[in-house]
């Protein structure tokens, strides 16, 4: 997926370490997670696959995309990093298919 204009998602804002996230992948690597610290917003953007997150109808907010990059920035402790937001009717016009809440606030870290 790359952002163009037919994308609906909306600029914005999540704070890793207060937010409620839930991480779509129920297992992080950790060297993935390494590589990708200390965060950059610059990096993070530029890489061609920005940080899609969905907003739940709780106000959970479930990355779909950069998972790996967010477990980061809770790691660094960082209270703010940009992203993409949908809702899940954003969420389904964007891929095809309805937006399935599930996944978990700690991921397992495997090497």
């Amino acid at each position: 997926m790359s952002a163009n204009a037919l994308d609906p998602g909306v600029r914005g804002a999540i704070d890793p370490v207060r937010d409620n996230i839930v991480f779509r992948e129920p297992v992080l690597s950790k060297a993935r997670i390494d590589a990708t610290r200390p965060f950059n917003q610059a990096l993070s953007d530029g890489g061609g696959q920005p940080i899609r997150v969905v907003i739940g109808v709780g106000g959970d907010k479930t990355i779909m995309q950069g998972n790996h990059r967010v477990y980061g920035a809770q790691v660094d402790v960082l209270d703010i990093v940009e992203v993409l937001l949908y809702s899940p009717e954003q969420w389904e016009a964007l891929v095809g298919f309805p937006f399935q809440p599930g996944g978990t606030n700690n991921p397992a870290i495997q090497p």
